[in-house]
C-alpha cells in the first residue's frame, strides 16, 4: 500500500491491483524513480527488476482528484514545438490560452515530464494553467484507509481483505513503503496480517525511521526505538537501516519482502 504516479495512466486509486510483471505495474499505475514522492515506484523495482518475482498486489492511495494543487498561468517557452510540465501535471486538466486538446495540441508523459506537443509550428511563450497532483498531502490515515459508510467505499490497508475475495490468492507479506516506520500505520498492518479474511495469516515487514533527527541512527538505538512504538508483535519483522544499490536508496522492507518470495519460490515452498 502506498503512492504511485496514476495521472500518467489513468490508473486506479483504492484497488487491488494484481501485477506479474514490470510492464504490467507501469501500464496500471505509471512509474517514477523519485520513491520519496512513490513509493509503490520502488516496490516494482525492486520486485520485478532485481527479484523477478510475482505476482504483487499494489495499492494506490493517491488520488488525483483529492491530492492536487492548482497551477494557473504560468509561462512556459516552446522549444522544439514543445513544452514540458512536471510529471505531477493531470494531463486532461492542462489548458493553454487560446489553444484547443486535441486540434492544437497533445499530451503524453516521457517518464520524467508531462509533455506538450503542438500539432502546428509554435514559437515563444504560452501561458498554462493545470492541476498537479501533490504526493506530499497524502497522510497515514489514507494509507491506514478503512470503509466509508456513506459509499461503503474500502480504502488503504482494510483492502488486505479484498485480495482473496477477487484473485483466491492469498496475501502473505504486508510492506508499506515510506509509511512503515509510522506507530499507528505499523499497528494497522500488524493488525491486518494477525487475520486476513478470518481465515489466513501473514508477516508485516516494517521499518524503523532513519530520518536525522527523528529517527535511529546506530543500530544499538533501535531496540529502545521498537518499544518505545510498540514494535513487538511476533507477526512482524522490523528492518533498520535503509539500503543501497548504485545510486538508489531502498526501504529495507522492501528488499526484505522481495528476497523472502525469491527464497520461498527457489525452494519449492
Amino acid at each position: 500500500v502506498g503512492t504511485a504516479p496514476v495521472q500518467m495512466t489513468g490508473g486506479k486509486t483504492n484497488e487491488v491491483i494484481m501485477v506479474s510483471s514490470y510492464s504490467e505495474a507501469v501500464a496500471a499505475l505509471g512509474y517514477s524513480d523519485d520513491w520519496e514522492k512513490y513509493s509503490l515506484c520502488e516496490l516494482v523495482y525492486t520486485v520485478f527488476s532485481l527479484y523477478q518475482v510475482s505476482p504483487v498486489f499494489l495499492v494506490n492511495v493517491l488520488d488525483t482528484g483529492k491530492h492536487k494543487t492548482s497551477v494557473r498561468g504560468e509561462k512556459k517557452e516552446v522549444v522544439d514545438n514543445k513544452i514540458k510540465l512536471p510529471l505531477e501535471a493531470i494531463a486532461e486538466s492542462i489548458n493553454i490560452t487560446e489553444k484547443t486538446p486535441g486540434t492544437d495540441y497533445d499530451v503524453f508523459y516521457n517518464g520524467d515530464g508531462c509533455i506538450v506537443e503542438f500539432l502546428e509550428d509554435t514559437k515563444g511563450e504560452v501561458a498554462v494553467t493545470y492541476d498537479a497532483v501533490d504526493p506530499s498531502m497524502v497522510e497515514k490515515g489514507d494509507i491506514i484507509g478503512g470503509c466509508n459508510v456513506t459509499t461503503h467505499k474500502i480504502t488503504g490497508l482494510e483492502l488486505v481483505d479484498s485480495v482473496f475475495p477477487i484473485y483466491t490468492k492469498i496475501p502473505d507479506i504486508i510492506v508499506c513503503p515510506n509509511w512503515s516506520h509510522d506507530s499507528e500505520v505499523a499497528a494497522v498492518m500488524s493488525a491486518k496480517a494477525e487475520n486476513i479474511n478470518g481465515m489466513f495469516e501473514a508477516v508485516a515487514v516494517l521499518d524503523i525511521d532513519t530520518a536525522e533527527g527523528t529517527g535511529v541512527t546506530y543500530y544499538t538505538e533501535a531496540p529502545a526505538w521498537k518499544k518505545a512504538r510498540n514494535f513487538m508483535r511476533p507477526n512482524e519483522i522490523v528492518c533498520f537501516p535503509k539500503l543501497r544499490l548504485g545510486d538508489r536508496i531502498f526501504n529495507f522492507s522492501s528488499q526484505l519482502a522481495a528476497l523472502m518470495v525469491k527464497t520461498d519460490n527457489d525452494e519449492d515452498l
